[in-house]
């Protein structure tokens, strides 16, 4: 057919996207850049799940959910600060504060940012989400519900989720490692305008597929066939729940596990 190219096992490209790292990377405060002396310190709640729950870590830390089998929300939050002196970036911290409620957390500071909170939400396994981020990384796990995930400076990455999950990063990476024979809930719409992809499918996995990039190199491990506009969608098994991953300015990395 005019203007297509039907691509064999395996398409591989001038390179793939690279790894990238995770929300993980953030909790470390070995992570405070230019900065000679810092301040870190972590603060704990947990209280009885009530429903959804939001999270934002505007404007400069992360935040990561993960699902557990407990009917409890635990919330870690990593407060870091820097400063020139000793004193000076605990005084910062301290005028941090921290929002955190059944419905929301959040945290609030000085304007002129030194400070950064990440926080690490543990909850039971079918919550529904709204985690937002400005310059940090946003990430879930083993969750299943209705969720938007945004950031704009920062990566995404989704691990063994499901429901109605809707996910944008402006700038950054998107993680997407699925699990399973295919995908429970109403499907996955993910993308980031620039940065790479990297897509994670077993073998046996049965979903509808949608996925390319307009500017940057493909490295894909599934038969594919590529339109003009270097997106495509693809059959995977016996099809299933629309799955759409894209990048528009990025290396795009599909595989099979």
């Amino acid at each position: 057919m005019r203007g297509t190219l039907w691509m064999a096992l395996p398409l591989v490209a001038l390179m793939a996207a690279p790894a990238q790292a995770g929300w993980r990377d953030w909790l470390d405060c070995k992570n405070l850049k230019d900065a000679s002396v810092r301040y870190c310190d972590t603060v704990e709640r947990e209280w009885k799940a009530t429903g959804r729950l939001v999270v934002d870590s505007s404007p400069d830390g992360g935040v990561a959910v993960i699902g557990w089998d407990r009917d409890v929300v635990h919330v870690k939050a990593y407060v870091h600060a820097r400063g020139e002196t000793d004193a000076d970036a605990e005084g910062l911290a301290r005028r941090i504060e921290l929002q955190m409620s059944p419905q929301r957390i959040t945290a609030t500071g000085p304007s002129d940012h030194g400070w950064s909170v990440t926080f690490v939400v543990h909850v039971p396994r079918r919550t529904d989400l709204d985690l937002r981020a400005y310059n940090g990384p946003v990430g879930v796990e083993s969750v299943t519900g209705a969720m938007t995930l945004e950031t704009r400076n920062g990566p995404i990455s989704i691990d063994n989720a499901g429901g109605d999950v809707r996910a944008m990063s402006l700038n950054g990476p998107l993680n997407v490692n699925l699990s399973g024979r295919a995908w429970a809930g109403k499907g996955l719409d993910a993308e980031t305008r620039n940065g790479p992809v990297n897509l994670k499918i077993p073998a046996r996995y049965s979903a509808v597929l949608e996925s390319g990039t307009r500017n940057g190199p493909m490295d894909i491990e599934i038969p594919v066939r590529i339109r003009r506009g270097r997106h495509f969608t693809t059959e995977l098994g016996s099809g299933g729940k629309p799955l759409r991953v894209v990048t528009y300015n990025g290396p795009i990395s599909i595989r099979r596990i």
